[in-house]
């Protein structure tokens, strides 16, 4: 996994040499293999499938003393020890994969999911590959290095859990391992009704794949991405949520433009991303539909980027629409955070907490009919990247239109880019849309009173116009500003913050390290 696999260092042209001077050691992660990303035949997994072969899974020990009153996810003590008598074919989801040929539906019945077995040190900490990456050949010899349940080359595989709700059954990789769920060159697969939790990188991670579904998945505290989709295809998140992500709750990246065939990579839908540096993240997340999902209570709700290193670049070509995006204002450089800043965010650029949305370097995007309000920084982003390289991430042809900001979306909507103290870089008052001045053919159509920063915006759209190659002006000022140095400090009076006080673990990792893995209660998920 890239430690800046949605590297966000906005550049200038003309600064690289700051941008050397700044950029401070990579955080300890896996490199991910180099991985071409096709447009695949799929397709999405049918959700109501049935399957040729069924085995189930389930915990027998832990529930032979439970309380009379206790309940887990709307099971009661009764429902929960019938389930435990009966005659399960697997203790450890692990076991039970391996196990399973293609066509499989695996039962988990509720229950805490440590995966002991699987629990042992890697072979290795270096890849075979000459990049330092692992190959897939590697995956397939070690399954168990890097993750906790290893789906490695399977068809049509169901994990589904059991119980009333998500919260019932609970993967905790306990950050002993990097990943919790990796489903690595699968076709098919679909996870359901469960969470994982407290992975050192990723919590669920399909990786080229041709056909995914997280459904009423949950994420939560892993110290990268909740829920990863990446150099995939034909997928589908809905109903899920995704929390306590240094790096960012859902994160589609490298996927195929699938504009041509009038269809989607990817579609989210009806899904929580909250308590997140990042609620979603898309380093060439392209062809990704989303819509009416819940984004709240992240230091910037969704992020859309382009890097080299990635597959499929630009970004481009996604839909973004009728989303709820407010409150995103958690700050994830104070003190008492209990999500650290990860990747850029914690040594190359302070984000700027409360923003509702930004896209550093994409094209033929469209923003349009959100709700967005109650982000005090900024409620829309649109800025290049002229340092990316080779070639730089720049905005074109990008359209925001229909969208309902700051009061004008309802009863208790409240401003857009109120929160921030001004300063000599930085006016006061709202700022519902922020544009660097570059690119082309951007466009900003009819999305009711609404303010600018730094200065008016074309449109209406669609709108044919040019812009600046390098920012200039407030803008450049404002991005220089919140450079990160060596020092861990900022280059200049960041509006949004100059210092990062976070604590380096995450609220989970703080509970391990005081009380011990055995000792019950972890997070929210219980």
């Amino acid at each position: 996994m890239r430690t800046r696999a949605h590297s966000l260092s906005i550049g200038l042209a003309g600064l690289a040499a700051m941008a050397l001077a700044l950029a401070a050691g990579p955080a300890a992660a896996h490199i991910e293999r180099p991985i071409d990303s096709p447009i695949r035949p799929g397709p999405v997994p049918d959700e109501g499938r049935s399957h040729a072969h069924v085995i189930s899974v389930c915990k027998r020990a832990p529930f032979t003393r439970l309380p009379s009153r206790w309940a887990w996810g709307g099971w009661t003590r009764r429902t929960i020890r019938g389930a435990a008598r009966r005659r399960c074919d697997f203790e450890h989801i692990q076991d039970a994969v391996n196990a399973a040929p293609d066509d499989t539906l695996i039962q988990i019945y509720p229950g805490l999911y440590r995966e002991e077995p699987s629990r042992a040190a890697p072979t290795s900490e270096v890849g075979d590959l000459p990049d330092g990456s692992f190959s897939y050949e590697y995956q397939l010899a070690h399954p168990n290095d890097a993750n906790l349940i290893a789906i490695l080359g399977k068809r049509n595989i169901t994990l589904e859990g059991m119980g009333a709700s998500p919260r019932a059954v609970v993967i905790d990789a306990g950050f002993e391992k990097d990943v919790g769920i990796r489903c690595d060159r699968c076709e098919g697969i679909i996870v359901r009704n469960l969470t994982v939790r407290n992975a050192g990188e990723h919590g669920i991670y399909f990786v080229d794949t041709d056909g995914y579904v997280f459904d009423r998945t949950i994420g939560e505290y892993a110290n990268e991405y909740q829920l990863f989709a990446f150099a995939s295809d034909n997928g589908l998140f809905h109903d899920c949520e995704a929390l306590g992500g240094s790096d960012s709750g859902i994160y589609v990246g490298g996927s195929p433009d699938t504009s041509e065939l009038d269809r989607f990579s990817a579609e989210i839908r009806n899904c929580w991303m909250h308590h997140n540096a990042l609620g979603f993240s898309g380093t060439q997340g392209n062809s990704v539909w989303m819509h009416h999902n819940e984004v709240f209570d992240n230091a910037v709700g969704i992020s859309f980027n382009s890097q080299n290193d990635h597959p499929n670049f630009p970004q481009r070509q996604s839909l973004i629409e009728e989303n709820h995006i407010h409150d995103n204002n958690f700050d994830i450089y104070a003190p008492g955070s209990d999500v650290p800043p990860g990747g850029p965010a914690d040594d190359f650029f302070h984000y700027p907490v409360g923003t509702g949305m930004w896209i550093i370097g994409g094209e033929d995007n469209v923003i349009r009919n959100n709700r967005v309000h109650d982000n005090g920084a900024f409620g829309f982003i649109l800025a290049g990247n002229a340092l990316e390289a080779p070639l730089p991430a720049e905005v074109h042809r990008n359209e925001f239109s229909g969208n309902l900001m700051g009061t004008a979306a309802g009863d208790g909507a409240g401003p857009n880019g109120t929160a921030l103290e001004p300063t000599d870089v930085y006016p006061p008052g709202g700022t519902d849309f922020f544009w660097d001045g570059t690119g082309n053919d951007n466009c900003w159509g009819e999305n009711g009173a609404s303010t600018t920063f730094p200065e008016a915006l074309p449109g209406p759209c669609p709108a044919s116009n040019e812009g600046a190659e390098v920012p200039t002006g407030p803008a450049l000022d404002l991005l220089l500003a919140c450079l990160i140095g060596e020092d861990g400090s900022t280059q200049g009076d960041c509006p949004s913050g100059t210092e990062n006080r976070a604590p380096r673990y995450n609220r989970n990792q703080r509970h391990l390290l005081l009380v011990g893995e055995g000792s019950g209660r972890i997070g929210s998920s219980y």
